[in-house]
């Protein structure tokens, strides 16, 4: 029948030798970096083969081989390792260390697809926003290395995914008491008890957002914008130190 024609086309395409690095790539494109060694795929894909118990495809122990292979813990040493952040996972990622929630639990933020250049769930292609073997030209093409996020990212995607950051950050944080029931507001009341003390406050939120690994230059920035900012003024300060760092490079990359 159709069925177990299609059932052993799907089985011997499983089997097949290719799968598993070719799943293992860009699986650690997408949770680690862009350009994993050969070595780092083979460790993962060895997994995808077999997950120690017998059993070919177990993606959950995939996913801890990759999150816990050496390469993927330890320090970069490489200037290469890491990839560029999803604009999507960017804006997700500074909701989620915040705790942002909307009142009416609808998160209808419109217009992300043109903002963005992604939205969920509307991939133009089943091969996702961008191709994993993209090489922007220039340095990283000439390296023999890729980029994929940065197939979505250009002049338009940049400014708008800066101008929707400072949208959430100044007009979407619940010092406001009169936000619409829609709008998706990060609770700021935590970092405001550090504001008094610039270089207290860009710690707190620089682990919040970096993981606490923000760069000196970074760090001399936002202490003296919070600085700029006057006893009596702490919510601003706050908010424009977070600002600063949800929209810096160190945000946008992860290592």
């Amino acid at each position: 029948t159709a069925r177990t024609d299609l059932a052993a086309a799907l089985d011997n395409i499983f089997a097949h030798p290719n799968v598993a690095p070719f799943v293992s790539r860009q699986l650690i494109q997408r949770f680690v970096t862009s350009n994993p060694s050969p070595a780092y795929v083979e460790r993962v894909a060895r997994v995808f083969g077999d997950n120690g118990r017998g059993v070919r495809g177990d993606l959950g122990a995939v996913v801890k081989a990759i999150l816990l292979d050496a390469e993927a813990r330890a320090t970069p040493s490489a200037g290469h390792h890491g990839k560029l952040k999803e604009p999507l996972l960017r804006l997700t990622g500074l909701w989620r260390a915040y705790g942002a929630r909307a009142a009416n639990g609808r998160y209808a933020v419109q217009g992300l697809g043109f903002l963005l250049g992604q939205a969920p769930l509307q991939s133009p292609s089943v091969f996702n926003f961008f191709r994993p073997d993209h090489a922007p030209p220039g340095e990283i093409a000439d390296a023999g290395r890729v980029a994929p996020e940065m197939q979505i990212a250009n002049e338009l995607t940049s400014a708008m995914t800066t101008n929707l950051f400072t949208i959430a950050v100044f007009a979407w944080n619940r010092f406001d008491a009169n936000l619409a029931t829609d709008a998706v507001a990060i609770d700021f009341s935590g970092d405001a008890t550090a504001a008094a003390d610039p270089a207290a406050l860009v710690t707190r939120i620089s682990d919040r957002l970096l993981g606490g690994s923000i760069s000196t230059e970074l760090r001399r920035e936002a202490e003296a914008l919070a600085a700029r900012y006057p006893t009596g003024q702490e919510n601003l300060r706050v908010l424009e130190v977070a600002h600063l760092i949800a929209t810096s490079a160190e945000f946008a990359v992860q290592r």
